[in-house]
Order: structure tokens, then C-alpha cells, then sequence
């Protein structure tokens, strides 16, 4: 009879632990949410110095999926590389220009992101951003590209416009 209580016992603890198991995993992962890949695209050094401004390369970083947006995707792009990111050789126009000194980080021009129903997707600056986008043809590609690689990551973006305080821009200087 004692054996058959000792066995019950540790069967009722044991019980309990894998409950208290089974509801840590449970709320951890409800408190975390689900994560997605985003890929966002930098410059890549060692090409950019073989003049391929355009040249871009993934980074891919795991976001919450419910933040998983164009807007999202912009302005993590915008604010550039991670440290790490740049060690690995990943570069960005973005945070400056070089003998540009009033010129700030193109996230702080950056105004909007918005998707149309056929696949447009359309950026709104404010005009400073001319600086990073309508500038010399190599700094150009270096601004762009990457944020068109990152934008079609997205499968329904068809097309890219940029517009500048709500109106379209294509008047490109190089």
C-alpha cells in the first residue's frame, strides 16, 4: 500500500511539472509573438568599390510578423546597417553624404509609404531628400537600388515612384 501511495506521489508531481513546463512554453511564446524574415538590402562594399553603385545583397532580420510592413521595411532600411551589418561588409548612402554637411540621414525626410491596389508602390519625401535621390548618377543608384530590392521582397509590388511632398517625381538628373 505505501509503495502504491509513493508511486501516485510522484506521478501527481510530475504531473504538476510538466503542466507548469507546458504553460511556460505557452505564454512565452504568446508574450513573443511570431517573427518573420524580413530581408532588407544594403550597398555592398566591395562591389560599390568596383563601381557598381547599384550593387545590394540581403540582410535579413527577424521582426514581429504583425510589424511586417512596407512602412516597416523603409524606414528600418533608411536608418542602415546594424554594426555587425557593416562588418560584414554591408553599406549605406543613407546616414550622409560625403562634403555634404547640411545634408541629414535620408530617414529624416522620409514622409510616407503607401501601396496601391495594382502593385504601385509609392515613397513621399520632403524636398531635402533631392539631395540623396536626384544627385550624382552613382549616388543615385546607391540610394535607390536598395530600397527597391527591399520594396520587392513584397510579392504583390509592382513598380516604385518616388514623389516629393505628395507629388510625383521623375525628372532624374543622371
Amino acid at each position: 500500500m505505501t509503495l502504491h501511495r509513493f508511486f501516485i506521489g510522484r506521478a501527481a508531481v510530475f504531473s504538476v511539472l510538466m503542466l507548469g513546463v507546458l504553460l511556460y512554453f505557452f505564454f512565452t511564446y504568446i508574450t513573443q509573438g511570431e517573427k518573420t524574415e524580413m530581408r532588407l538590402y544594403f550597398g555592398v562594399l566591395t562591389e560599390i568599390e568596383k563601381s557598381d553603385c547599384a550593387a545590394v545583397g540581403p540582410v535579413i532580420r527577424m521582426i514581429p510578423l504583425e510589424t511586417a510592413t512596407l512602412d516597416t521595411a523603409v524606414r528600418a532600411l533608411l536608418a542602415g546597417p546594424t554594426k555587425a551589418e557593416r562588418s560584414r561588409g554591408f553599406a549605406s548612402v543613407y546616414l550622409g553624404l560625403p562634403n555634404a554637411e547640411q545634408v541629414a540621414p535620408l530617414l529624416q525626410y522620409f514622409r510616407s509609404v503607401t501601396m496601391h491596389e495594382n502593385g504601385t508602390v509609392v515613397l513621399d519625401f520632403s524636398p531635402e531628400a533631392l539631395a540623396y535621390l536626384n544627385a550624382a548618377a552613382c549616388i543615385q543608384a546607391a540610394a535607390k537600388a536598395p530600397i527597391e530590392a527591399t520594396l520587392r521582397q513584397f510579392r504583390e509590388v509592382t513598380e516604385v515612384q518616388y514623389f516629393i511632398n505628395g507629388i510625383q517625381f521623375d525628372e532624374w538628373d543622371a
